[in-house]
């Protein structure tokens, strides 16, 4: 007999089953937030109370489904998105009144601009050849600012010529140039995202976050100019001086700055944590992308567990001997050390940190930069390893489960949660697995499990799957609980069937 049971009663009282997407339930309904320690380093960072950044949490989840609606609804017909969080609602660039009304109706706030992303596309392939040509000193990075509808140019105006300023601004209207007396610097047991690893002989980096292969090789991403003496097998020493394996790959100039990292040693595991340095680890659950004005979080050997907001997106960077592009900017503080550790949101890996400016924590004013997870582990062909130790396995089929539930999922309820709009309990320690099946086609659906955190009265995700279909699949090795299955439709309405086995 399953040691697990459907949950009917709570706290002496009674569960009632919602028919509408979130069930009135004795604990608070599961949700995206993030863990204390995060909240906590949100509140410190960025000026929050409590209440404000579980606000904000829940804010951006949506704003990234709102997000994902535009994209499939406009196209290239939007010049860049971002959150705004005065507001808590998406914005988007749009050019014409039509783009306008059709981003209002999947839920964004639209702002009429000049110029469109193709303009500010050229625009920023201009500054590039500039440049590439003249490498004039002083020019820090470049970027699309979508709020500002510009491309900006950050110049340090100690080390730039006389008239710098001025030609850049001459390229085109949409170049906007910002002056700054700074400069920016790539910064140099469980392999634990943030923690110190050391290539070689050379100076501390930080751990990003551990990976697989089709084989099951173990691996760690980190920055590409850590690892740049890939090709001599350099070794890599854990943060206790032993070796744990070998510079494995390098990634470092036009096309990013990633690196991995081969674990070869087999007394050092993988682990899905992020070191949140006493403020609570993280358990990442999957990997994202990010949206401009959204809070993010970073872990690394030197500075430790800081937070700050997305300011731009495919951020071009100039250190002088290389320009590395498609990096994403924030205004989060680091230091030397901090490269290749550990970008957050949530439970959701979205970044390797690559760099910032060199005027570190201490003073109010940051940039840092980090390369988007997701292009180092296509590039690589690796699978993040996430929660609990098991990646997911390909939705290939759902038979073999215990028990089936059947739902659907419409423009107006585009939440549900299995089985049968509760939670249930979990006995005893084992794996949880879960098989989801939407529409073959037109719809995008996305699979979290949940788990009660009694200690902050919240339900943490433990797991999830959000590719880019409606069919998706999870695995999880939890200890006992209670639990809960969300479905979530990105895009799309239809009929689903989850198939549930339970420890």
């Amino acid at each position: 007999m399953s040691r697990s049971r459907t949950l009917l009663v709570a706290a002496g009282l009674l569960v009632v089953t919602a028919t509408g997407s979130a069930p009135a339930w004795s604990a608070p309904p599961p949700s995206g937030l993030a863990s204390p320690g995060m909240l906590a380093a949100m509140q410190r960072d960025l000026g929050l109370t409590t209440a404000q950044a579980r606000d904000r949490v829940a804010h951006e989840t949506t704003a990234h489904r709102t997000a994902k609606a535009v994209r499939l609804a406009l196209g290239d017909r939007q010049a860049g998105m971002w959150y705004d969080a005065a507001t808590g609602a998406l914005g988007v660039a749009v050019t014409d009144q039509s783009a306008a009304d059709q981003a209002r109706k999947v839920g964004a706030r639209p702002t009429l601009v000049r110029y469109d992303q193709r303009h500010l596309d050229q625009a920023a392939s201009a500054v590039a050849a500039l440049v590439d040509r003249d490498k004039p000193s002083g020019v820090n990075g470049w970027g699309t600012d979508a709020r500002d509808n510009a491309v900006v140019v950050t110049v340090n105006r100690t080390t730039a010529p006389a008239g710098l300023s001025a030609q850049l601004r001459g390229l085109d209207g949409a170049v906007r140039v910002v002056e700054t007396d700074s400069s920016p610097q790539q910064q140099g047991g469980d392999v634990r995202g943030g923690d110190a690893w050391t290539p070689g002989t050379e100076s501390n980096c930080s751990i990003g976050f551990a990976a697989t292969d089709s084989t099951g090789g173990k691996h760690f991403l980190t920055a590409g100019h850590c690892t740049n003496d890939y090709t001599t097998s350099q070794a890599a020493y854990g943060k206790d001086g032993s070796q744990l394996g070998v510079s494995g790959a390098s990634t470092n100039g036009s096309t990013g700055d990633y690196g991995r990292v081969d674990v070869t040693s087999a007394n050092w595991n993988l682990s899905a944590v992020v070191n949140g340095y006493g403020n609570g680890d993280i358990t990442v659950t999957g990997s994202g992308e990010t949206v401009v004005g959204q809070s993010v979080c970073r872990s690394g050997q030197t500075t430790q567990w800081h937070c700050g907001t997305v300011t731009q997106l495919n951020y071009s960077v100039n250190y002088g001997s290389i320009t590395v592009t498609g990096l994403t900017k924030s205004d989060a503080c680091s230091e030397a050390g901090d490269s290749g550790g550990s970008w957050v949101s949530g439970t959701t890996a979205v970044g390797l940190h690559e760099g910032g400016t060199t005027n570190g924590c201490h003073v109010t004013t940051h940039e840092a930069y980090f390369e988007p997870v997701n292009e180092a582990l296509t590039a690589y062909g690796l699978t993040l390893y996430t929660g609990g130790g098991s990646t997911p396995p390909p939705a290939t089929g759902c038979s073999g489960y215990q028990s089936s539930y059947s739902g659907s999922l419409t423009s107006s309820t585009t939440t549900k949660y299995e089985p049968n709009g509760t939670y249930y309990e979990s006995t005893a320690s084992g794996t949880h697995k879960a098989c989801l099946t939407g529409p073959a086609s037109g719809a995008d659906f996305d699979l979290y499990l949940q788990k009660w955190n009694s200690s902050t009265s919240t339900w943490d995700t433990v797991a999830t799957s959000n590719g880019s279909t409606s069919s998706e699949s999870v695995s999880y090795n939890g200890t006992a609980g209670y639990y809960v299955y969300k479905v979530v439709a990105d895009s799309g309405t239809g009929s689903y069937t989850l198939a549930v086995t339970k420890p």
